[in-house]
């Protein structure tokens, strides 16, 4: 099972904010994007699994298990 596309599709969120300027260090990177996950709304976090949702419900019927073939 592969539910990348649902997390590219949150990170790209926390890129676009987080990540504009450079970070000293891993904890430094590890509090930006706490703050971003904390920051993002709600209504984004449904948006987008909802548009990822016909890519990703096969992996959910299945519950994780095996799909297709």
């Amino acid at each position: 099972p592969d539910l990348k596309s649902l997390f590219y599709g949150v990170w790209a969120a926390f890129e676009n904010k987080a990540c504009v300027t450079s970070q000293p260090n891993v904890e430094f990177l590890k509090a930006a994007v706490d703050k971003e996950w904390v920051d993002m709304s709600e209504k984004y976090v449904m948006m987008t699994c909802l548009i990822f949702r016909p890519t990703n419900e096969p992996i959910l019927v299945a519950k994780g298990g095996q799909f297709g073939e």
